[in-house]
């Protein structure tokens, strides 16, 4: 299966990375990660989501 980002999802991430990086660009990168690892997973068992 393959994880199709919205426009909408597409910009949350980036207003997240935005958010966090302000205060710490390590931390930015390393929740973008969380939600790059997130998606393979959903990517892989497309029945852990909605």
């Amino acid at each position: 299966m393959r994880v199709i980002w919205t426009p909408e999802a597409q910009q949350d991430r980036v207003d997240i990375w935005d958010y966090i990086a302000a205060d710490s660009q390590r931390a930015a990168v390393k929740m973008d990660e969380l939600f790059r690892k997130a998606a393979a997973r959903l990517a892989n068992h497309p029945k852990l989501g909605r």
